[in-house]
């Protein structure tokens, strides 16, 4: 048997999707809204009530109200996150905040209207894979995971001294990695749904799966901030205004914070999963928006798996931007089908209001392409409309909070392309770093563009505006205009990036589904495509791994300090990349002085300079309350790789001050000690004699 296609002909028609989700949704619904009904009485259920509130709402939603047409995959993750989203922030708006009450509620509701929903299950119709090409992919997929798993130990003991990252230290993850990729492209080849969703739910598993099966934390030194936020909400159930951004845009953290509360799950271990479960959420959104363009499903598919592999960007960890990156291509997937159903255009006002009250910048980007759209006379200027009042109503009640961190930056894209690495001196790991992101990065747009041109030019302007070419390359390429107002404290460029994923990987999967339907040469072409972005991404992705991998450690010290340490003090890290405001004790530290917490690197002339240590303490002197200078086991490792300082600057500062003159060991545990520096003028304050 040859890898052939006789099936191209079915596989490129546009099947509309089924009008009611499957009768086993509601058995789902059932099951969770029973489990966390007596989860609220017995702790050892608590992650029900996480099921619950990531699924529920949307699967009763989606069954009660008219069909909008739309995979259900996508819809019911987007709407439960919306419903839960717009709940808890009204009610930290009210100043009412009843979590397990109102999960308690929902619950018996959802499982009654499950219950009178519930019927015999309508089982799909599963083919199993036949053929040898079939069982090739088969045993590829069952090879990598086999890989990946013996990948895990390794990773998981190699924190320090993996230089360029996970994928190049251990050849087997790689090796995995790549077989997912090509078991994939075979699968594409086939048009055997089954194989394509396997193979695609395996390399998420294996991009995003591995950080909290190899990571004893969170990854990424900002989630931990978040945390801190999900902490005051949870601890006071109000919000501070005035305190910091995040209160002026409370979705994400009220959210997390309100299933918290009602599960008993703590936020730091859902946040360790959290990445997993949006990443697949993100991939149901991006088939959903594909199925919403009326692409056949390999084609769907086939763009979220560019979308999945591309997306090196690293916004997907903890965090509100991560959300809203999948609810923004979901309202994109209810904004279309919209022309034609009115309940898609209502679903479309509530992702897109979950959307608002959760992220600064996502929704402005989806309301400017939604606006050239709309000129265009692909979106009703009524939704639109509606859509703006929203948007700009959220940025009015906060606008002494958005405009204090820079609403507009100037006309000037090159300063607002500029990163915040720029300046930085950089390492070998760096360089390979950067090399591999901007391959992933100016491939993915040149090709992107080269497909846009290319179909402009073969069906003409009238036909291609009336398709669905107009609406993608809008979603591909409205994302540049960020430049020209914005340069979002140095990261425009990333979030450039990002949110052109979509819209590109919707212009490059079905050219892949095209190619791979044509001889060995096209066929060859698009597995080479694939497989160079799917590298590129990987390694630009992977390189910080162990840069970004907080330890357990590390948070637990910041947590102690944060609440332990009595009256003022300073909490400084010895580098970047530290979790600060880890707790809700952040918030009356931060009013007290808002560098409270500011990092020690560059004081003085920074720490390459021969006198930073001189430097450092007289800074520290000048200082009107007691330092806590914080050190990790990252710390040394990250400063070598973006230039700070040479490999072992920061391990032998910390030899140094174990022994010199005032200067206090506070904790010294598991890779993280802590010095108290004392200036003269404080050594009667409470924190000057703390002790854990």
């Amino acid at each position: 048997m040859t890898l052939t296609s006789s099936v191209l002909t079915h596989a490129l028609r546009r099947p509309q999707p089924p009008a009611r989700p499957r009768p086993w949704g509601m058995w789902a619904a059932s099951v969770l809204s029973a489990a966390t009904l007596i989860g609220l009485a017995v702790p050892a259920l608590g992650w029900a009530a996480v099921a619950f509130w990531a699924v529920v709402p949307g699967l009763v939603l989606v069954r009660a109200l008219p069909s909008t047409g739309l995979s259900a995959l996508g819809l019911v993750p987007a709407l439960s996150a919306s419903v839960t989203v717009l709940l808890s922030t009204v009610s930290l708006w009210l100043g009412w905040w009843p979590p397990r009450l109102v999960t308690a509620i929902a619950a018996g509701l959802a499982a009654g209207y499950s219950a009178m929903s519930l019927s015999r299950p309508a089982w799909p119709a599963v083919a199993l894979p036949s053929g040898r090409w079939a069982r090739v992919a088969l045993g590829m997929v069952a090879v990598s995971l086999l890989l990946w798993l013996l990948s895990l130990p390794g990773i998981a003991g190699n924190r320090i001294g993996a230089t360029f990252g996970p994928l190049v230290a251990t050849p087997t993850f790689a090796a995995a990695l790549l077989l997912a990729v090509l078991a994939f492209l075979v699968a594409l080849r086939l048009r055997h749904v089954g194989l394509l969703w396997t193979t695609l739910a395996l390399t998420c598993l294996i991009e995003r799966g591995t950080a909290p099966l190899t990571l004893d934390a969170p990854s990424v030194d900002w989630a931990y901030k978040h945390l801190g936020v999900i902490d005051l909400i949870t601890t006071t159930g109000t919000l501070h205004r005035g305190l910091d951004i995040y209160q002026g845009w409370p979705g994400f953290f009220a959210a997390i914070g309100w299933v918290s509360v009602s599960s008993g799950v703590s936020p730091f271990a859902i946040a360790s999963w959290f990445t997993l479960a949006v990443t697949f959420a993100g991939v149901f959104a991006m088939y959903t928006l594909g199925r919403a363009l009326r692409f056949s499903t390999p084609s769907a598919l086939a763009a979220a798996m560019v979308a999945l592999v591309v997306n090196w960007v690293a916004q997907d960890y903890f965090s509100p931007q991560a959300l809203g990156y999948v609810l923004a291509i979901v309202t994109a997937a209810l904004v279309v089908r919209a022309r034609t159903n009115r309940v898609a255009g209502v679903l479309a006002v509530v992702v897109f209001a979950a959307l608002v009250v959760s992220h600064q910048l996502t929704p402005f980007w989806l309301l400017g392409a939604i606006a050239v759209l709309m000129v265009f006379g692909r979106v009703s200027w009524r939704l639109a409309a509606v859509l703006a009042a929203v948007a700009l109503a959220q940025l009015a009640a906060n606008f002494e909070i958005a405009s204090a961190y820079g609403l507009f930056t100037g006309v000037d894209v090159l300063a607002n392309a500029k990163t915040g690495a720029a300046a930085d001196l950089g390492s070998l790991a760096l360089t390979v770093h950067g090399v591999s992101n901007r391959i992933a990065t100016l491939g993915l747009w040149a090709l992107a563009a080269a497909l846009a041109v290319a179909a402009l030019v073969r069906q003409r302007w009238a036909r291609w505006r009336r398709g669905p070419g107009l609406v993608i390359a809008v979603l591909a390429f409205s994302p540049f205009g960020i430049l020209l107002a914005q340069s979002y404290g140095g990261e425009a460029l990333l979030r450039v990036m990002l949110y052109s994923i979509p819209g590109c990987a919707l212009l490059v999967g079905p050219w892949l589904t095209r190619l791979l339907a044509g001889d060995l040469r096209r066929r060859l072409a698009a597995g080479l495509v694939l497989v160079i972005l799917a590298a590129a991404g990987a390694q630009a992705y992977f390189a910080t791994y162990y840069h970004y991998a907080v330890t357990k450690a590390e948070y637990q010290a910041q947590v102690l300090l944060e609440r332990g340490v009595p009256g003022r003090a300073y909490l400084s890290p010895g580098s970047a990349f530290w979790p600060v405001r880890a707790s809700e004790a952040y918030a009356w530290r931060l009013t007290d002085d808002w560098e409270y917490d500011r990092p020690l690197q560059n004081e003085g002339d920074g720490l390459r300079s021969a006198d930073y240590l001189l430097a450092l303490e007289a800074h520290l002197e000048n200082r009107s309350a007691p330092t806590f200078a914080l050190y990790g086991p990252r710390m040394d490792a990250y400063a070598d790789y973006r230039g700070i300082a040479p490999l072992g600057t920061l391990d032998a500062l910390r030899e140094t001050l174990r022994h010199r003159p005032g200067w206090d060991v506070v904790i010294d545990a598991d890779g993280v000690t802590v010095f108290r520096y004392t200036p003269v003028r404080t050594r009667t304050q409470e924190a000057a004699t703390w002790h854990p």
